[in-house]
C-alpha cells in the first residue's frame, strides 16, 4: 500500500509526528511535495497545534503569513484559541445573512473568508488578539457596539453595496470600535473613497462628531511613512472633508500645512488655503511659516502665501525663527521689502502683481520704506528687480532727492542698474 494511500485518519497521525519532528517551518518548506501533503500538513500546522508554539520567535512569522488559514480553521473549533476573533467574525457574518436574507452554504463560506481577511487587515495588533490578546484588549473589545464592528468589518470588505445595506440598519454609523477604529478610519485605510463619501453623506451622526473623527483621521494619514503615491490620496479626502465638513479646526490646518510645507507637497497646501481662511486664521498662518523653515529657508509656501493673500501687502510684519538666528526674518517690514532684501525677484514680481505698493509699506515709525534704494544698493539684487520696481512706478525721489542725477553720478553702481536709473530719470524729466 502506498503512503498516499492510508485512510485520512491514519495520514493525518502520520502528518502529526512528522510535524512534531520536524517543526512547523521545516514541515511547512515541504508541504509542496504534492497537493495532499499541502493539505494535511497546512491543517496539522493551522489547526491542531496549541497556543504555545506560536510563540516562538521562529513560528511567529509562519503564523503571521497564515493568520488567515488559522482563523477559517479555529472559526468552528477554537482547539485552545481564545474566542475574540473568532466571535467578532462569526457575529459579523450573522448580521450580514440577516440584512441579505443570503442563507446558501456557498455564501456563507465566502462571507467567513472575506471577513476574516478584513479583520486579519485591519484589526490592531491581530496577530497578539488571535492568540492571547491583553486584559485592556478585551476590556475595550467588551464596550464596542455591534453596529460600529460590523460596519467597520463591512467597509473593509471593500463591498460598497453591501456596506450601503448595512449602513441602513446602523444606528450610529460613526461610532468606534476599540480594535478597529471607525467605520471611515477603515475606509481610508483602505484607500476607498466611495466609502469615506458614502459614510460622509450620512446624516444620522453630528457634524461636530463627523468633524473630529474625520480630523484625527486625516491626521494619522498625514504622520504616516512618506509616501509620495498619498499626495493625491490626502487631496482628495481634503476635498471631501470641505464638501461635508467646511473648514477643519485651526490647530488642524496649521499642522496639515506644516506637514505639506516639510514635504514639499505644495498641491496639499494649496488645497487647505482653498477651503478658505479668515483674518484670525491667516494671522495664525503667517509666523508659523517662519517656524517650519529648516537649514534654509524655502520660499515656496510663502510666495503661495502671497498669492492667496495670507499676507497683506499694505502692512509690515516682524517675524523670527525659532529654529536659527542665522535664518533671514521679517523686522517690521512688507513682503516687497523682504522680497528686495533677499533678492528673490520671483518674490517681487509677485508682490507686485498682488497688489503691494512699489514704493513699500508704512512702518510702525511711519516712515515709508522705498525698497528701491535695497534694489540699487544691495549686491543680492539683480538688476531685474530694479526694472521691476520701475515698471510699477517706484518712485526715485521718495523723501530726499537721493535718486537726483548728480548724486547718482557720484554712487558706485552696477552698470546694468545704473542704465536702468538713467533711463527712468531721463523719462521722468521729459514728463
Amino acid at each position: 500500500m502506498e503512503l498516499l494511500d492510508l485512510p485520512p485518519e491514519v495520514f493525518q497521525r502520520i502528518m502529526q509526528k512528522y510535524v512534531a519532528k520536524a517543526g512547523l517551518c521545516d514541515a511547512w518548506k515541504h508541504r509542496e511535495v504534492c497537493k495532499t501533503f499541502n493539505v494535511y500538513i497546512t491543517v496539522e500546522i493551522f489547526k491542531h497545534q496549541p497556543m504555545k508554539v506560536y510563540s516562538s520567535r521562529r513560528n511567529r512569522g509562519l503564523f503571521r503569513k497564515g493568520l488567515t488559514v488559522f482563523l477559517e480553521y479555529r472559526l468552528e473549533h477554537l482547539y485552545g484559541a481564545h474566542d475574540l476573533l473568532p466571535s467578532a467574525v462569526r457575529m459579523a457574518v450573522a448580521k450580514i445573512i440577516e440584512i441579505t436574507q443570503e442563507t446558501s452554504v456557498k455564501e456563507r463560506i465566502e462571507l467567513n473568508k472575506e471577513v476574516i481577511a478584513a479583520v486579519v487587515k485591519f484589526w490592531k495588533n491581530v496577530h497578539v488578539a488571535a492568540i492571547k490578546p491583553s486584559k485592556c484588549t478585551e476590556t475595550g473589545c467588551s464596550k464596542d457596539t455591534d453596529d460600529a464592528r460590523l460596519l467597520c468589518l463591512v467597509v473593509g470588505m471593500g463591498r460598497l453595496d453591501l456596506t450601503r445595506s448595512v449602513l441602513k440598519h446602523c444606528t450610529d454609523p460613526w461610532s468606534e470600535a476599540y480594535c478597529l477604529g471607525s467605520p471611515v478610519d477603515v475606509a481610508v485605510r483602505a484607500r476607498d473613497l466611495a466609502a469615506v463619501e458614502l459614510l460622509l453623506t450620512d446624516t444620522r451622526s453630528h457634524k461636530r462628531t463627523k468633524s473630529s473623527i474625520f480630523s484625527r483621521t486625516i491626521d494619522r494619514v498625514f504622520h504616516a511613512q512618506k509616501d509620495e503615491s498619498k499626495v493625491d490620496f490626502l487631496e482628495k479626502l481634503l476635498s471631501l472633508y470641505c464638501t461635508f465638513l467646511g473648514r477643519p479646526r485651526t490647530e488642524y490646518c496649521i499642522r496639515w500645512l506644516g506637514y505639506a510645507h516639510h514635504r514639499g507637497a505644495i498641491s496639499i497646501s494649496r488645497k487647505i488655503l482653498d477651503m478658505g481662511f479668515n483674518s484670525a486664521l491667516a494671522a495664525e498662518y503667517r509666523p508659523c511659516l517662519f517656524e517650519w523653515w529648516g537649514e534654509k529657508p524655502d520660499r515656496i509656501t510663502m510666495k503661495l502665501f502671497v498669492e492667496r493673500k495670507v499676507f497683506d501687502m499694505a502692512k509690515t510684519y516682524t517675524f523670527r525663527s525659532t529654529r536659527s538666528d542665522s535664518l533671514p526674518v521679517m523686522n517690521d517690514e512688507s513682503v516687497l521689502y523682504y522680497a528686495v532684501r533677499l533678492g528673490d525677484a520671483d518674490l517681487v514680481q509677485l508682490a507686485l502683481r498682488s497688489g503691494a505698493d512699489a514704493n513699500g509699506a508704512i512702518n510702525s515709525s511711519g516712515i515709508r520704506e522705498y525698497p528701491i534704494r535695497q534694489a540699487i544698493t544691495n549686491s543680492n539684487c539683480e538688476a531685474k528687480i530694479l526694472e521691476l520696481l520701475l515698471a510699477y512706478n517706484a518712485d526715485l525721489i521718495g523723501v530726499d532727492p537721493f535718486f537726483g542725477k548728480h548724486n547718482l553720478e557720484k554712487c558706485h553702481i552696477e552698470s546694468t542698474k545704473r542704465k536702468l536709473l538713467e533711463e527712468a530719470i531721463k523719462r521722468t524729466d521729459n514728463n
